[in-house]
């Protein structure tokens, strides 16, 4: 859709740009373990099997994740999002899509504060987005939906 070559800057241009971006933004630089410590309670297993269940019940229709999706998908590539997002912008955003991006699609599985699914970490909301970021570090295994539609999708070849 973009006819334009998009410019390729070099990092000494760039550099202070980084640098200056988070500054003006205000953001909230915390680091991960300090975002998700409600969670820390909780093992890596748990947080990795809950997350992939809370993205294979909603996120994987919209999202892209390791270069695969389901049919219709246009949303971003959810794979190893800590390396493109700030955990606690991540956590608010996955809170209240709206109050961060205006006119969004993405939903919020959080009405009013609460969880959707309440059968998954006792439904803790601090507990359940910790556990999607977890999972969304390596999307590993793809989601259940996707690898389903991948065992579908095969192309025969005739041999002789």
């Amino acid at each position: 859709f973009m006819t334009i070559r998009m410019p390729a800057y070099h990092d000494d241009l760039v550099n202070e740009l980084n640098r200056s971006l988070p500054i003006a933004d205000k953001k909230d630089s915390r680091k991960e373990t300090a975002v998700f410590e409600a969670a820390k309670e909780i093992t890596k297993a748990e947080l990795h099997r809950v997350g992939r269940e809370l993205i294979n019940t909603g996120c994987v229709e919209c999202h892209v994740f390791r270069e695969e999706q389901l049919p219709g998908a246009v949303g971003v590539d959810l794979h190893a999002i800590d390396k493109r997002l700030q955990p606690a912008w991540f956590r608010s955003f996955i809170e209240n899509p709206g109050a961060l991006k205006n006119r969004t699609r993405m939903p919020t599985f959080f009405p009013e504060g609460k969880s959707n699914r309440p059968d998954l970490l006792g439904g803790n909301v601090d507990h359940q987005i910790a556990a999607i970021w977890h999972y969304l570090k390596s999307s590993d295994p793809l989601p259940e939906k996707i690898v389903e539609a991948m065992s579908r999708d095969f192309e025969l070849s005739p041999r002789h």
